[in-house]
């Protein structure tokens, strides 16, 4: 088992292609773009109603983990606005935990509630 951080560009055939971060555990033996390839069919295996089939165009790997190595958070800004104070509120895309980030190139403060995850668990918490 190898663990991996990847974008992968999809598209519905609808509207422009957009991007999806994956972080996984990928089995030896299987590529990064196999395991593309198997999310999408799983997601396309159960489409609601009026949805289209989605297809992966490309991959660009991020980052290959060797096993034990801490997974950082992806933050992604979460508040539309700058809060009272200066603050934006955070949160990790991969795990769901929040944080503060005080300035546009700042780091970001991991809330007190998950501050156990001083490393990215890599699933929801």
């Amino acid at each position: 088992m190898k663990q991996i951080a990847y974008t992968m560009s999809v598209t519905d055939g609808r509207e422009e292609s957009w991007t999806e971060d994956i972080t996984a555990v990928v089995p030896d033996g299987q590529t990064e773009w196999e395991h593309a390839q198997e999310i999408m069919k799983r997601f396309n295996d159960y489409l609601q109603k009026g949805e289209h089939l989605r297809e992966v165009l490309m991959i660009r790997v991020l980052k290959r983990l060797k096993p034990g190595m801490k997974l950082s958070h992806n933050w992604q800004k979460h508040s539309l606005v700058t809060q009272t104070g200066g603050f934006n509120i955070m949160k990790c895309s991969q795990c769901g935990a929040m944080g503060k980030r005080h300035s546009l190139q700042g780091f970001t403060v991991i809330d007190r509630k998950y501050a156990k995850y001083e490393s990215c668990p890599n699933k929801r918490v």
